[in-house]
């Protein structure tokens, strides 16, 4: 059986256990809020499209 220590830096970006469990249980209660939001769902294409103005945007202010 091939176990990944969650602590092991090149394939987990936690310090330790604890830390590890704290950002999981963040994790799951940020999902959790949105699952349960009364909020519309945006839908993927939109999301790329914004992310996509943004970074244009970005790019655009930065040179």
């Amino acid at each position: 059986m091939n176990t990944v220590l969650k602590t092991d830096p090149l394939t987990y970006e936690f310090a330790s256990e604890q830390e590890a469990a704290e950002y999981d249980a963040w994790f799951r209660a940020k999902v959790e809020e949105a699952l349960n939001s009364g909020k519309p769902p945006v839908p993927h294409d939109e999301v790329a499209a914004r992310i996509r103005a943004k970074l244009a945007e970005m790019i655009k202010n930065a040179g």
